[in-house]
Parts: C-alpha cells; structure tokens; sequence
C-alpha cells in the first residue's frame, strides 16, 4: 500500500457508522426531553426553598452553583441519566459534542472516493496469490477486502485528473495489458511486490498516453470524414455518411474527455 496508493483501499464502515449517529441522536433526544421536563419542574418549584430553582433558567450563574459536584462521565450517564438541570445540561453537552464530531468525519468520509473496481480485484488477486498474500488474513480479518461492492470502501490514490471513460479504460485496463505484453519483458514501471511480479505504473505517465491517443484519433478524423465525402458521389448518401460521421463524432467526444452535456450538443453542432 506504501509502494502503491492504488492498493490503499479502506472500508467504510458505512452501516456502523449510521448505526452510531443514529445511537447517539437517540440518547440526545432522551437526554432533552428531561432536560425540558426538568426546567419546567423547576420553573414552577414551590418547595418553599426560595427562588433560587426558578432561576436556573434565567441565570445561568445560579444554575451552575446549584450542584458543584464532578460533572458525570459519559458512562454514567448512559447507566443513568443525572437528575439536576445542571447534570443533564452537562450530559446534554457531552453527548452533542459527540455526536456532532461524528457527523462531520462521516461527511467527510463521504467525500473520499470509491476504488476502481480493477483496483479493487487487483487488490483481492494478490491477496490470493500464492505468490503474493498467501491468504495471510485470518479469522473475521480474512472478510476484509472479500466484499466485491467498490462502494464499501475508500480509496487513499485520488482520482486522475481526467475523469473520462478513455482515461479511466488507459489508466486501469490498458495498463495491465501492456504490463504482461511488454512492461515485465523490459522491466518498464515500479515494482511492487518483487515475489508476485506485481507492478505499478505512474498515472501520468498514463495520463500522457491518453492525451497522445486522443490528439491522434482528433486530428484524423476530420481528415477521413472528407475522404470518404469526396468518394462518394450521390448527395443521399453524402448526407447519410455525414450523419454516421456526427454520430461517431459525439461519441468519441464523450468517450474521450469529460465534457458536460450542454458542451456536447454544442461541439456535435459545430
């Protein structure tokens, strides 16, 4: 994973992490509704003990010096809940500074991308490999990277930056093709895992194949579309050639950038 980002795979734990917030929101709710039940209990105190009760929710002074003993822990408080204002105020603090931590490292988990799903096989055939992994995992540990849903886990190699199909299919397929044609023959890449003769390859240096491939593919077929127009005499059949050119135009386009519709409805009528 060190060696290559590209093994860096992570569960995400996504049901834990709900199952958590969703404890954590309940206690809150819990903890509110006595916190509330409490204020209005001592709102209308007439214990005769003075106004002092009455007060905690108009000073916060008077409530704080209402219990000045060591506020309850968090374990406490799930056994039982405190019974003063100022006990489940603390509580309520607790619990909201909990949860709220929570909630924003799950929305930033959120944000992490996925695995590509070739990565994600690579990743489970060298675990499998005699030569690599050797099934080293043991126990619940082995059912780490069985699930074959990418959306399970994150990835710590961030996205190319092109984020196209073409891309995408020269970076995580093109390149493993290459690697057992040609990249081991001339000892091309970095390796990775010297036993298993796993490799990597630089993304942009991927990237740049891409680029290459796509201005080639670009500039000829402007080129062709004129000379198979001008080898074709009937004007029904020049019209329909030009609509077979246009539907291959935008679909090379879409397959070979990452441009949005709007932009492909213009380019295609250009």
């Amino acid at each position: 994973m060190s060696k290559d980002k590209n093994f860096a795979i992570f569960r995400r734990f996504d049901e834990l992490n709900m199952l958590h917030l969703m404890a954590l929101q309940a206690e809150i709710l819990e903890l509110r509704e006595l916190f509330r039940d409490r204020c209005r209990r001592d709102d209308q105190d007439n214990s005769g003990s003075g106004q002092e009760p009455r007060m905690y929710s108009k000073y916060f002074h008077a409530l704080r010096e209402s219990d000045m003993t060591q506020p309850p822990s968090p374990e406490t408080v799930r056994k039982k809940p405190p019974s003063s204002q100022l006990g489940l105020m603390t509580a309520l603090r607790q619990r909201m500074a909990e949860y709220n931590a929570l909630l924003l490292q799950v929305s930033q988990l959120a944000l992490i991308p996925e695995p590509k799903k070739s990565q994600l096989s690579e990743l489970q055939g060298w675990l499998r490999d005699p030569k690599g992994g050797k099934n080293f995992l043991k126990r619940f540990e082995f059912w780490t990277w069985r699930d074959n849903d990418a959306s399970s886990y994150v990835t710590m190699n961030p996205p190319i930056s092109e984020g196209d199909t073409f891309t995408s299919f020269i970076t995580y397929r093109m390149a493993s093709i290459f690697d057992r044609l040609l990249g081991r023959r001339f000892q091309a890449g970095k390796i990775v895992d010297e036993e298993a003769g796993l490799r990597s390859y630089s993304d942009s240096k991927l990237g740049k194949a891409s680029n290459v491939i796509a201005a080639i593919v670009a500039s000829t077929l402007p080129v062709l579309t004129i000379f198979v127009l001008n080898s074709v005499n009937s004007t029904t059949a020049r019209i329909g050639w030009t609509v077979l050119f246009t539907a291959v135009f935008a679909g090379i386009l879409a397959l070979f950038s990452s441009a949005k519709r709007a932009e492909l409805f213009a380019a295609t009528a250009t």
